[in-house]
């Protein structure tokens, strides 16, 4: 192990004694290439946490705190909520406005429809066997409705859970014969995304999101996403 992995493992042990009571499951922490503005992901297949090697330390430590809440917490829902703000309690400040810039994104049905089909992505990409019932009432509880409620404001809810786990189906095959091709040329995927994308990205499948599970924008870039967001569902 390297010492800049040493360093990560020790910062994901610190932060998880000091905030998470030593409960979450240990993950590794690694560094790399990602795309976009995005600068944190959290794997939901594997406990296995991204963090983009542009971040200062401070940024670092931020974006492994958001990641940490997304440990069996999908999406941006209330359950990640009521982690963030547990952490704010604790001292950690910039976690209070993360929650306040999720939920602004999140504050017309138009907005939260985009963000419950982004979480629909990720549950399919990573739990495609769950039931329609427990897909249902993970996504209602992140909106904070009662699945009722829920379904009656998205009366689509259902068919477009069975189309994106198709999509998703189809994104995985060309995922799994992407590395088989590609894997002795170039070992570390992380380190090669623009042709991962270039292959990936088919006109199916998740290619970013205004609220993709596990994915940490950062507060300005979040505020600009959601802005923009905004502004495209107005002209619709």
């Amino acid at each position: 192990m390297s010492a800049g992995s040493r360093g990560l493992a020790a910062l994901f042990d610190d932060l998880n004694r000091r905030h998470f009571g030593g409960r979450l499951p240990k993950h590794r922490v690694v560094l790399a290439a990602l795309l976009g503005p995005c600068v944190g992901r959290c794997e939901a297949d594997r406990p296995l946490i991204r963090l983009a090697r542009r971040l200062s330390p401070d940024e670092r430590r931020q974006a492994l705190l958001h990641e940490m809440c997304h440990i069996g917490v999908p999406g941006h829902g209330v359950r990640w909520q009521a982690r963030m703000l547990r952490l704010a309690d604790r001292g950690e400040a910039w976690a209070r406005g993360e929650v306040r810039a999720y939920r602004r994104c999140a504050e017309t049905p138009a907005m939260l429809w985009a963000a419950t089909t982004d979480a629909l992505h990720d549950l399919a990409r990573h739990r495609p066997r769950f039931r329609l019932a427990q897909v249902r009432r993970i996504c209602a509880t992140d909106c904070g409705l009662p699945v009722r409620d829920f379904l009656a404001l998205f009366p689509r809810f259902d068919r477009t859970w069975e189309r994106i786990r198709e999509e998703e189906a189809q994104y995985r095959a060309r995922r799994e014969r992407f590395l088989a091709r590609n894997a002795a040329a170039t070992g570390n995927l992380a380190d090669s995304p623009s042709a991962l994308t270039s292959t990936l990205t088919g006109g199916v499948g998740p290619v970013g999101g205004l609220l993709r599970t596990g994915c940490w924008l950062g507060s300005s870039d979040l505020r600009a996403t959601c802005g923009t967001h905004r502004r495209d569902r107005k002209h619709r």
